[in-house]
């Protein structure tokens, strides 16, 4: 996904010759900074006792959402998973469009 951030020009042309002088590029360099203090929020949410916000990021840049004790399983199959996408969007809207609190 393509974005637009503002940094100070220093901090670019430093994150610029770290990734060419640790042979990647600019983007991943990037992206595992971002992903490193994501996951460095994380653990300081969980060390704190607040696991509910404690969303991991993957090595492949998906969220992963811890369970708690007691949950249930997530659905297992398809039509499951896109009903309950469907109704969470549905809500979203419905809260969006001043119709749901």
């Amino acid at each position: 996904m393509k974005t637009t951030i503002d940094l100070p020009d220093v901090l670019v042309k430093a994150a610029r010759q770290r990734a060419l002088h640790e042979g990647r590029t600019f983007r991943e360099l990037v992206a595992d900074y971002i992903r490193q203090g994501l996951n460095e929020q994380a653990d300081r949410e969980a060390a704190a006792g607040n696991q509910a916000t404690a969303v991991r990021i993957a090595a492949d840049g998906m969220p992963l959402f811890p369970r708690q004790v007691g949950d249930s399983p997530p659905p297992a199959d398809l039509d499951a998973l896109l009903a309950l996408e469907r109704d969470a969007l549905l809500d979203d809207d419905l809260h969006r469009a001043g119709l749901r609190i």
